[in-house]
């Protein structure tokens, strides 16, 4: 059978008394051969995860060690002005994690009211989903920021070293007329490639 498979068995879920499928043992998600479609039973068992270095950054036990991706500013197209890379190549073997819009907001969700402390926060936001998804400020593949003041670029770019460092990535910044929110200054999307 083949890595990601699933083979039809027919148990009791540990959940209800109805017959699921089980999940084998050496599936995509290398999930134990006792878990179920409907638990997927994510639960951490000692021996059942590999220990390679993609494993313990997923397990939150980062290794500081940053993937490596292949950064292109080609000769033969414009020049990034050194603030950010023309393309980026992810090597084979890395899982890409999208994020949705990251705003300057709080843990509680209230949205900062001053624009210097929004932007701020959303780059502070952006380190935290990085943290959660174990990987490091290398690891960014590409930002899309959406600014609704021009007057505010010289502020987000401040806040993003401040919170990432000066690690350049593939880039977009759109200067918009508003977002879902109109209290919002700053939204931006991330994507990141962590290796496994």
């Amino acid at each position: 059978m083949a890595v990601g498979q699933w083979r039809m068995v027919q148990t009791q879920c540990r959940r209800s008394d109805l017959p699921r499928q089980l999940a084998d043992a050496r599936d995509a998600y290398n999930r134990p051969a006792d878990a179920c479609r409907c638990c997927l039973d994510r639960r951490r068992r000692p021996g059942l995860y590999p220990v390679g270095r993609g494993a313990q950054r997923r397990n939150g036990l980062n290794t500081g060690m940053p993937m490596t991706l292949k950064k292109y500013n080609p000769e033969t197209l414009y020049s990034a002005h050194g603030q950010y890379y023309n393309a980026i190549e992810v090597p084979p073997g890395t899982t890409l994690i999208y994020s949705s819009g990251i705003i300057g907001c709080d843990t509680s969700g209230e949205v900062i009211k001053d624009a210097p402390g929004q932007i701020r926060q959303a780059w502070l936001n952006v380190k935290a989903f990085l943290d959660g998804t174990g990987c490091l400020p290398q690891d960014l593949v590409r930002l899309k920021m959406h600014l609704t003041n021009r007057a505010n670029l010289e502020l987000s770019k401040a806040a993003r070293i401040d919170a990432l460092g000066s690690h350049m990535n593939a880039a977009v910044t759109g200067i918009v007329m508003g977002l879902f929110d109109p209290e919002l200054f700053i939204e931006i999307d991330v994507i990141a490639a962590r290796s496994d």
